[in-house]
């Protein structure tokens, strides 16, 4: 059996593999008017220990909410047992293998609808009274079971689906659930106390409060067919791309956007490149607030060099435009910079593009003996380069 995971705690519930789970491969789109209603929308769970109001976030997990839904109106969740309870972190439930006082505990954590939904990772944290799905290891393999956060952890961001929030200021049963006797593999002992006795909806819910607290980036990972591709996405600056094969980004301070990426420790091929040369060739992404007054033809005079080095000899210099009309400036350049014991020449290619309000640039940097080698990881990041235009998230197109 696949198992639940949440990171490397000893949350370990059992999961119907695909061999008997069919997923759910049709992702709804909705429309405004769905969502909204969505929104206004609440879910009432009552258990002997107290109720649960849960608020719901169909903006951020709009199919995960829908599936939700539709469990609770259809009755799902009635009977079933918080099966994992760990006070201080979480408390589990959604699995009808729980249902039943002669219910088998060995099957406790395996059950689900019969299908899996898409993940739909999010920038909220999971902070105390968040609501996120549970899955086995593959991103797409949650279905109906679901944890309630008990206290927070911020590790579980951007790896599990948050949907909802217990909603702040009312009378709930987290703390009595969580403070349940358990046995070894964390299961209630007396089942009774856990078990989810009604859920019913509640509509034209209005909530007083505000937003949930949100992470401004996160880094997604897909599996795909011979390994994974890891997204990089950050809602405060509007960015999104993904990250060239195991290379890591890292984010630096101020308030622009401020990336660094490099090649992972298990780039083996880059690793062995730089012993050679000493240094590691890096991709920076920077953004500032545009400002036309400087502009000429709409372009921005922002040019990338080493303070270290000598001036800049430029080697190609590139203006162009897509069919939507946008520019960007293209910039090849070497630069030597003098080392105790050396003159070292580096090699940099710079883009430089905007949208409305932002000027955005994307710079390789590597020593020019190397720099053809990894030529294609920038090649790479503007090619999956997205930034707001228009109100949408798009590609660049350069």
């Amino acid at each position: 059996n696949f198992v639940f995971l949440i990171i490397s705690l000893v949350l370990i519930s059992g999961f119907v593999g695909s061999v008997f789970a069919q997923t759910m491969t049709v992702e709804k789109e909705f429309t405004l008017q769905e969502i909204d209603k969505m929104k206004h929308t609440a879910v009432l769970i009552n258990t002997d220990e107290g109720s649960f109001m849960i608020e719901l976030f169909p903006e951020d997990a709009p199919n995960t909410v829908n599936n939700f839904l539709k469990l609770i109106e259809s009755g799902y969740y009635d009977g079933v047992v918080f099966h994992r309870i760990i006070p201080n972190f979480m408390i589990q439930t959604g699995d009808p293998n729980t249902i039943g006082p002669d219910s088998n505990r060995g099957l406790w954590g395996q059950g689900g609808p019969g299908y899996t939904i898409n993940e739909e990772f999010n920038t909220i944290q999971h902070d105390r009274g968040i609501v996120s799905m549970a899955r086995s290891q593959h991103v797409d393999s949650a279905g109906s079971q679901f944890f309630i956060m008990h206290k927070d952890d911020n590790r579980l961001d951007g790896k599990y689906t948050v949907f909802g929030r217990l909603v702040p200021g009312l009378p709930h049963a987290l703390d009595k659930i969580a403070k349940l006797p358990t046995n070894d593999r964390n299961q209630p002992i007396d089942a009774s106390q856990a078990t989810i006795i009604k859920t019913s909806i509640i509509e034209n819910f209005v909530s007083p409060f505000g937003g949930p607290e949100r992470n401004n980036s996160l880094v997604t990972t897909e599996k795909i067919h011979g390994g994974s591709v890891e997204t990089y996405f950050n809602s405060l600056h509007d960015v999104s791309f993904t990250l060239p094969y195991r290379w890591v980004v890292t984010e630096g301070g101020g308030d622009n956007l401020n990336l660094t990426v490099e090649p992972g420790a298990l780039e083996h091929n880059a690793l062995q490149a730089i012993e050679q040369s000493g240094f590691t060739p890096q991709i920076l992404v920077r953004s500032e607030p545009r400002n036309p007054s400087i502009e000429s033809s709409e372009i921005s005079p922002v040019f990338f060099s080493l303070r270290t080095g000598d001036d800049p000899k430029i080697l190609s210099n590139y203006i162009f435009q897509v069919d939507a009309g946008r520019k960007a400036h293209l910039i090849v350049s070497t630069q030597n910079v003098q080392t105790p014991t050396e003159t070292a020449q580096f090699k940099i290619i710079q883009l430089h593009f905007s949208n409305l309000g932002t000027t955005y640039s994307i710079t390789h940097i590597n020593v020019a003996e190397w720099f053809r080698y990894e030529i294609n990881a920038f090649d790479y990041t503007v090619k999956n380069f997205e930034i707001m235009i228009d109100g949408i998230m798009q590609p660049i197109d350069f």
